[in-house]
């Protein structure tokens, strides 16, 4: 062996530990961050008269209402789109219900966001699947932010107070939907 070559055979090993102690040193002081501190036990009350969960909406002629205008009754806001493969296998589930519960508010809003959905291609399901509900639809999407929805169906349940009492996220169980019913009717 020539003496190029046992000079790299010793400075390879002596660059690795020598890179090894460096990286041990650097590293010993890191400190993880903390995690954000745990909510508090008692969380404040989510009202739908409050701004931050109060939504407006269109119905097919354009007129224009709001949640809050349902305060007073229970209410059931089903969010969805004509795109969504579980939003279109909950809607007879949620017309059937809509019927057994006269005195619950349900609320179809619709995420017209005006490319992937629109009231035409809402309306069209609606029509050709034979299901009976009105729906309304929310253009501007104002309604996914307030709700944090990160995908459709999401399912909000509302007391006569206008206190939300809960959500549920993805497709609705009819188990689920009922117990949210009963919990608002009381």
């Amino acid at each position: 062996m020539n003496k190029k070559n046992w000079l790299l055979v010793l400075l390879v090993p002596v660059l690795l530990i020598g890179s090894y102690v460096l990286y041990q040193k650097l590293t010993s002081n890191y400190e993880i961050p903390v995690a954000a501190p745990e909510p508090s036990i008692q969380e404040e009350e989510k009202l739908i008269t409050d701004e931050s969960f109060d939504f407006t909406y269109e119905d097919k002629n354009g007129k224009k209402g709001k949640l809050s205008d349902h305060k007073g009754k229970p209410i059931v806001v089903n969010f969805w789109a004509s795109w969504c493969p579980p939003c279109r296998e909950e809607m007879p589930l949620f017309e059937k219900m809509k019927k057994e519960n006269p005195d619950v508010d349900f609320l179809f809003i619709n995420q017209a966001d005006g490319q992937r959905e629109t009231q035409e291609l809402a309306l069209e399901f609606l029509e050709t699947n034979g299901i009976d509900i009105e729906t309304y639809f929310d253009k501007t999407t104002d309604t996914g932010y307030k709700y944090g929805l990160a995908a459709l169906p999401a399912t909000v349940i509302i007391d006569q107070e206008g206190v939300i009492q809960g959500r549920i996220m993805g497709q609705v169980s009819e188990e689920a939907l009922k117990n949210g019913i009963e919990l608002i009717k009381e």
